[in-house]
């Protein structure tokens, strides 16, 4: 059976273990959501479905809250108003511009973007769903911005957002990044993968700590190995260059894109691979403790360095671990950088939080449940989970190395 096949079967019994346990708040389970306000997790927009939700919003007098004032009842410094909800976005993408924030000023909905601040780049203020309509550019150029090359938002649209008021710009780390955690060669670069995959998904490499922009560098052919989150405990394996320059030469001297037109590309480059010994690979250097915790301080620092300095202002004093991943470095060195509170998927246990609650240990829970919402329009759960295993099934895992 295929590894993304396996792992999307993991996925799905994962949830149904989770909702037999009573891991997710109750108004999933039908009740109201007086005992704990949800907090959502979602990365990009389509028109359509986002319309809807604002609109159900708008519909049931739901109160969207920022970072902030989300952090004030966690703590018990406010009481809670009345159906609140928070919605939050992680790692920036292009549509929350192109698509999201017309709708979020036409429903006057608040949300919390969390951004991978290396990765974003200057680029101007890209089109968005009016633009279309007055016949300035193709509604596709809008709709398949998160595909584009230039798939996340720019500091031109991110400063337009902000200055708004509906759109709260927090921490998502510096660079988002992967690192090497093992020899072992997951898979290769190639033209098919390298346009389908996700850049997030995309090991960093030699560039760690370095502006890595929007794709980190990666010639056609390079291996990529077993690896972990930066702001893990794994501390990163220094990946001998050697292997990824042979790898690269091959597919250059054999047509480059056309090499992997080829029957059997992939075995060629399996058995280069193979070449590198175990006695080699072992021999790789590991970062020493110190400069893992220097890395991941760097991670934490530099990301809200920077969203300040590009949004004059600005205090960020949230963050959202990356795959929702963190070790005891990343949750100790976040309260040194200056965060008033962690973000998370699950935790603890639970995709649900207690009020007042302890900020570092900050629940979501996924989109896919917003429509148990209580409400006109609501979903049943059966719906719900069915509409979520077929999109699993279609798109496929989107993780390639962990």
């Amino acid at each position: 059976m295929p590894k993304k096949s396996i792992k999307n079967l993991r996925e799905i019994a994962s949830t149904a273990l989770d909702l037999i346990l009573l891991r997710y708040p109750g108004f999933v389970y039908g009740e109201s959501c007086s005992r704990a306000m949800p907090v959502f997790c979602f990365h990009g927009v389509e028109p359509e479905s986002f319309e809807a939700m604002l609109a159900f919003l708008d519909t049931n007098g739901y109160v969207t809250l920022d970072a902030d004032q989300y952090y004030a009842l966690v703590t018990g410094l406010e009481s809670a108003p009345q159906n609140a909800v928070v919605l939050t976005f992680d790692d920036g993408w292009g549509s929350l511009w192109s698509i999201g924030f017309p709708l979020l000023k036409k429903y006057g909905v608040k949300i919390v973007v969390f951004l991978p601040s290396g990765r974003i780049e200057r680029g101007g203020c890209g089109p968005n769903l009016d633009d279309p309509r007055a016949g300035a550019c193709p509604e596709d150029e809008v709709l398949r911005r998160d595909k584009s090359a230039h798939p996340f938002l720019t500091w031109e649209e991110i400063a337009v957002m902000h200055a708004s008021g509906l759109v709260d710009f927090q921490s998502h780390s510096y660079s988002h990044g992967l690192v090497c955690r093992s020899p072992k060669v997951v898979d290769f670069a190639s033209p098919v993968m390298l346009e389908k995959c996700n850049p997030l998904e995309m090991p960093l490499g030699s560039c760690d700590g370095h502006h890595i922009g929007v794709r980190p560098p990666i010639r056609l052919g390079e291996p990529l190995y077993e690896s972990a989150s930066r702001l893990s405990d794994v501390p990163r394996l220094i990946v001998d260059p050697s292997l990824a320059d042979r790898c690269a030469v091959l597919v250059e001297y054999s047509g480059g894109a056309e090499f992997f037109r080829t029957p059997g590309w992939r075995t060629k480059l399996e058995r280069l691979a193979r070449e590198v010994s175990v006695e080699s690979a072992c021999s790789w250097p590991i970062e020493t403790p110190d400069e893992q915790v220097e890395a991941v301080r760097r991670e934490l620092a530099e990301s809200k360095a920077t969203i300040e300095r590009m949004l004059p202002g600005k205090v960020v004093r949230h963050i959202c671990y990356p795959w929702h991943v963190a070790g005891n470095v990343a949750k100790d060195e976040s309260r040194k950088a200056g965060y008033d509170s962690n973000f998370w998927g699950r935790i603890g246990g639970r995709y649900y939080n207690p009020i007042p609650h302890d900020p570092y240990s900050i629940a979501r829970l996924s989109g896919d449940f917003f429509f148990r919402l209580p409400g006109k329009g609501r979903i049943g759960l059966p719906r719900i989970l069915l509409r979520k295993a077929v999109r699993r099934a279609r798109e496929g895992s989107p993780y390639l190395t962990h």
